[in-house]
């Protein structure tokens, strides 16, 4: 039934369908997206006793759980309050911001919940589209404002057909990736970000009737944000805080960008284009 409403669907009932699909069916799980950020706090790539986020902090190496080399692994050097960079007999952590760091680490060691808020984790930021990066038709007529539903709808639906190859929604992608190793899932994730920029390279190379140019821009932008979302959630080995923090992010974002598009249904209506030609 969802190769029909892809297939034949108008604009809005392809996003809507969607949007349902996310939000009410097996793709949103809460209480997964919820549990995520514990799960990507307990990656221990060296198996030294250092989170992979820790090791960021710290600026040892997660490959190697003995980063100065000094057979003491990295966790047990930060318990004992030594510095897991400088090897020993002589390396008690004396700089007061790495004693606070360890004294902060070692207090919370046996709590349920680890630390994993690093204030100087953000979100990357986002150079959005202007208004001259539409790419304005030379008319107005009937046929260009047709011609641009057209290959608007056909864009959609390509992406549509990409995403529903997916066997899960991103965040739920990114919790068996971290939860069960299932590279896989951080292939599919990869896949979804790669089917997100596609879609925005065409929009972004379509000719816009003027009059829609301002809809058109809100829809870039609003994707533009979604596609940087999944992106830097598909960076969770490298960056795994920066991958929690954005998958908090993903189902609101892609339900505004969804929502820019109402909008432009409505635009094509007040044309008199009908949506199912």
């Amino acid at each position: 039934m969802r190769q029909k409403i892809l297939i034949g669907g108008t604009i809005i009932l392809l996003a809507g369908i969607w949007l349902l699909w996310f939000v009410g069916g097996k793709a949103l799980d809460k209480k997964m997206a919820s549990a995520l950020p514990e799960k990507i706090a307990q990656i221990d790539t060296d198996q030294d006793g250092l989170a992979d986020w820790e090791e960021v902090l710290w600026q040892t190496d997660k490959n190697n759980p003995d980063t100065d080399g000094d057979g003491t692994s990295d966790g047990e050097e930060i318990t004992a309050s030594r510095d897991p960079k400088k090897a020993g007999p002589d390396d008690t952590i004396t700089n007061p911001a790495d004693r606070v760091n360890a004294l902060t680490r070692n207090a919370i060691a046996d709590k349920d919940t680890p630390l994993i808020s690093d204030p100087s984790v953000q979100t990357s930021s986002v150079d959005l589209y202007r208004l001259d990066n539409v790419k304005i038709a030379s008319d107005e007529t009937k046929a260009t404002i047709t011609k641009y539903r057209d290959e608007f709808r056909q864009a959609l639906r390509t992406y549509m057909e990409k995403m529903a190859l997916n066997s899960a929604d991103e965040v739920e992608l990114l919790v068996n990736f971290v939860e069960k190793n299932d590279v896989k899932s951080l292939s599919e994730l990869n896949a979804s970000k790669n089917n997100h920029q596609e879609l925005l390279n065409t929009l972004i190379r379509m000719e816009v009737p003027k009059s829609a140019a301002i809809i058109h821009l809100a829809i870039l932008n609003s994707l533009k944000q979604a596609m940087m979302i999944i992106s830097q959630m598909t960076q969770v080995t490298t960056e795994p805080l920066l991958a929690m923090k954005n998958s908090l992010l993903l189902h609101q974002q892609r339900g505004d960008w969804y929502t820019e598009m109402i909008p432009l249904n409505n635009y094509f209506l007040t044309q008199g284009i009908n949506m199912n030609p």
